[in-house]
């Protein structure tokens, strides 16, 4: 491939990142506020990236020497709370995993444990699982800044539920946001065998 035509491809996907630091004393993001982004490279910048100064006409586009320069703006990206419409988003990104549960799942420890996660969740929210018939098996109240619990496939006398399908009720107990997802399990026998 040619490089001078992959010049302008390569420098497209280039991208800078960085972690901003507040100042004690000073209120985050507040107006009247200038930051300053310093960005060092390890090899200058060559002139050329900006607009060719042709005569005297075209003089007021020599800004800054034809070195390439950046403005940054952050108007309306401060964050906004309890935003009803982020909050359903953030609800449909409620799983569980596996799913389907196959007998046998990546965080289980041995041979007796059934354990699967569900995830994405709220920092309060509360976890309520029914069968198919309605009967609730098992709820958990979460109020922590944990993404996700674990269900060890038990119900609420520590029984281990029976193979089929159940639903996943997920309450946000902040902005009273809800999601149901379906769950299907299969169960192992117990292996004796083990002991």
């Amino acid at each position: 491939a040619d490089w001078k035509n992959l010049h302008p491809i390569l420098y497209g996907q280039c991208m800078y990142v960085g972690m901003p630091m507040a100042v004690e004393g000073t209120t985050w993001l507040a107006e009247g506020n200038d930051a300053k982004i310093r960005i060092r490279v390890s090899k200058p910048y060559a002139q050329g990236y900006g607009p060719v100064v042709l005569d005297s006409l075209y003089e007021d586009l020599d800004i800054n020497g034809l070195y390439p320069k950046y403005q940054f703006a952050i108007d309306g990206l401060d964050p906004i709370l309890n935003d009803p419409e982020k909050t359903v988003s953030d609800l449909d990104l409620v799983n569980i995993v596996p799913n389907p549960y196959y007998a046998f799942s990546e965080y289980e420890d041995n041979a007796l444990n059934n354990k699967v996660k569900i995830t994405n969740l709220p920092n309060n929210c509360t976890v309520t699982i029914y069968n198919l018939s309605g009967t609730k098996i098992r709820q958990f109240k979460k109020d922590n800044e944990l993404p996700s619990i674990e269900w060890d496939l038990t119900n609420f006398a520590n029984t281990p539920v029976a193979s089929g399908f159940y639903l996943i009720h997920v309450k946000d107990n902040v902005s009273g946001g809800e999601r149901t997802i379906k769950f299907f399990g299969a169960m192992r026998l117990i292996d004796l065998n083990t002991f």
